[in-house]
């Protein structure tokens, strides 16, 4: 493993039916996987933003399962800051990395209010709930940029980015060193996303946290990686600096991708400035 990596894959292949997703580790007949994952490695170095993209069904949200401990892989290892990570995993271990949802309103419970839901996270893990627990949620809400008030609301309550800034909120209360946000502003207006999406930039350098984001959205990716792994039919066919992905594009399946940018880019252009076609002789 290289020395600069807090997280490392390696060989990595996962799928549901496999041990910790309703089978034999709970009691249940064990199934034949059907392989989501295949063969991955991948890294993250301390305070990189290392995104994870692909389409719909490309198998990223089943590593990122894995990554957390949600999903045991069927082969490969895990590995944090140098040691391996099993599946039942240590309080200290689940702490360390966190997850941020596509869906808040899903992943955060409806009945519950945005002070309850952050006291549960530190009751989970009471090392890292402050001394003044009253001053401590003021001053983490306002981390996220939400107003003291928002703590006596429910979900329901609040805008959609309101709700994701709670969920992030959530994640980094009990002090992780690896943020994992799987489509994390995907359900949001292009311009919450924006807000999101400087918000995590801040924290990455206010809590010396890295980020493993994944997204389908490679004007996402533009923004807010250092390195890009491109991930098709489970296997990572692509990973290089962000810029180099979007300037020389070596896979085809990647530069098909961002194709798809371009001509998406060119068709919510205004008519006037869209390209004029050539004459056909």
């Amino acid at each position: 493993m290289p020395p600069e990596a807090l997280l490392q894959l390696d060989g990595i292949q996962a799928g549901y039916g496999s041990a910790g997703y309703g089978s034999a580790s709970y009691g249940f007949r064990r199934r034949a996987a059907q392989p989501v994952v295949r063969d991955v490695d991948l890294s993250v170095a301390p305070g990189e933003i290392r995104a994870v993209v692909g389409e719909s069904g490309s198998g990223k949200s089943t590593l990122a399962r894995v990554i957390v401990g949600l999903l045991a892989p069927d082969h490969g290892t895990v590995r944090f800051d140098g040691a391996d990570l099993p599946f039942r995993r240590s309080r200290a271990q689940r702490r360390a990395i966190q997850m941020v949802f596509q869906d808040p309103r899903s992943s955060l419970n409806p009945r519950m209010s945005v002070a309850s839901i952050i006291d549960e996270a530190w009751r989970t893990h009471p090392s890292t709930r402050p001394a003044d627990t009253a001053l401590g949620l003021t001053g983490l809400l306002d981390s996220v940029g939400l107003d003291a008030a928002v703590a006596g609301r429910r979900v329901g309550e609040l805008s959609g980015g309101q709700a994701q800034r709670v969920s992030i909120a959530r994640a980094v209360a009990v002090g992780p060193r690896l943020l994992v946000c799987d489509e994390a502003v995907s359900a949001l207006d292009v311009s919450v996303q924006t807000q999101i999406l400087a918000l995590l930039l801040r924290l990455r350098e206010d809590l010396d946290l890295s980020i493993l984001f994944i997204t389908h959205d490679l004007g996402v990716v533009r923004q807010i990686a250092d390195r890009v792994s491109v991930m098709h039919e489970g296997r990572i066919v692509e990973q290089a600096r962000t810029d180099e992905v979007f300037e020389h594009p070596r896979d085809p399946y990647t530069k098909t991708l961002l194709g798809a940018v371009l001509d998406l880019a060119v068709a919510q252009q205004p008519a006037s400035a869209r390209p004029t076609p050539e004459p056909q002789p």
